[in-house]
């Protein structure tokens, strides 16, 4: 990690470069405790479908979450079919990709601990926001206003915008900043994956990540992309 900026605080705790300019959050496993509630979707879908015994561990499920849904229910499925030796499981992709959308917007997403206050405290400091997600751009939003901080982002960016390279590669975060006005030399990207954390460095942004969603903070803390990590937001 480089060496460290002059520092402010978010929420007395959280510190960003002192000249920062424009937050850009991803969504799963930073901002909601996502994790938890794809592994409940995704284990009741494979249950139904494929037999009660039949399910994934929360592990698996942390170490594909950066991938958009697709991929992330591609893999899930390729396992069921590895594992437990169902013929053509990934033939049910666009089966569970309709269950799994659907879900996921019946559900009201649980904030991390501690997001609340430190979306407040940038807020307070006129700092801009965005939401750069590997996502669908409508899924975002509902997601984010079910969870009740839709308002507090001036701008989101999902994986559907056409011409637009998804995570790892920059190009999401560099329409953020676009869209924002800002410089990404004077932009945080916050982001729990390596896939994600790749993808703010190579943007020239700020990279910090958080061991909330799909990467541990000693996996983190190693990735050459990384210029600060956080255990938690609490």
């Amino acid at each position: 990690m480089q060496a460290q900026p002059e520092k402010t605080f978010l929420a007395e705790r959280f510190w960003i470069p002192a000249d920062t300019q424009a937050i850009l959050w991803d969504m799963d496993g930073v901002l909601i405790d996502s994790i938890s509630v794809y592994l409940v979707i995704c284990n009741q879908f494979l249950k139904q479908h494929f037999g009660t015994h039949i399910t994934v561990t929360k592990a698996f499920i942390r170490s594909i979450a950066a991938y958009e849904p697709v991929k992330f229910l591609g893999f899930i499925l390729a396992f069921v079919e590895e594992t437990y030796l169902v013929p053509e499981a990934t033939k049910s992709l666009d089966k569970m990709l309709d269950s799994f959308r659907q879900a996921r917007h019946d559900y009201v997403i649980e904030l991390n601990p501690g997001i609340s206050d430190i979306l407040k405290a940038a807020r307070c400091q006129s700092l801009k926001m965005a939401v750069v997600s590997n996502n669908p751009t409508a899924d975002i939003k509902s997601i984010l206003k079910r969870s009740g901080i839709l308002d507090y982002f001036d701008s989101i960016v999902g994986n559907d915008i056409q011409k637009v390279a998804k995570k790892p590669a920059p190009d999401t975060y560099l329409l953020a900043t676009q869209l924002l006005e800002a410089n990404p030399k004077k932009c945080v990207v916050i982001e729990d994956t390596l896939i994600g954390i790749e993808a703010g460095y190579h943007a020239n942004c700020y990279t910090i990540g958080v061991a909330t969603g799909g990467a541990d903070f000693e996996t983190l803390a190693q990735s050459q992309w990384v210029q600060q990590v956080y255990s938690s937001f609490g």
